[in-house]
């Protein structure tokens, strides 16, 4: 009788835990399916935003081009980097050396750097030379152009097509 009363005592005692382990895992299945459509809104969201910015900032091809260029574009002996440039830009150097006669490989490559919007001291480190040599090249390419050219020599080398 006693080992009776003691498997019904335990009986007992496991029906607790037993009802409440599969109570547990119901609230667990419910809360995980919950958090399932929490994380698809979240990342639906995150997808509209990505499409969103990059309809608005699309990559440009200067950065694409600035990224792989090499540390001295104009002394590079493979010439790796004028190939690519004239493959990105085709019509850019024949209209520039039009428009400035007497244009010099180095201001031609300054150019190159200009129109792909780097700023003074990212072409000084590109170009191997101080800030203050780059505005002196900057100075002598301005004398070659018209008055009228040489006040915004960023934005005329970038309307270059």
């Amino acid at each position: 009788m006693e080992e009776s009363y003691l498997r019904i005592l335990m009986v007992c005692a496991m029906l607790p835990l037993l009802l409440s382990g599969v109570g547990w895992l119901l609230v667990w299945r419910r809360l995980s399916r919950r958090i399932d459509e929490r994380i698809d809104e979240c990342l639906g969201g995150l997808e509209g935003l990505l499409e969103r910015h990059a309809a608005e900032c699309p990559l440009r091809k200067e950065n694409l081009l600035a990224s792989c260029l090499p540390a001295d574009p104009d002394r590079k002996k493979d010439g790796a980097f004028h190939r690519s440039f004239r493959t990105t830009y085709p019509g850019f150097l024949p209209r520039l050396r039009e428009r400035v006669p007497g244009i010099t490989p180095v201001e031609e490559t300054l150019c190159m750097l200009i129109k792909m919007n780097l700023s003074n001291r990212e072409i000084a480190d590109k170009m191997s030379i101080s800030v203050g040599s780059l505005h002196t090249t900057r100075y002598r390419l301005k004398q070659k152009m018209l008055p009228e050219d040489a006040k915004v020599l960023d934005d005329w080398v970038r309307a270059i097509e």
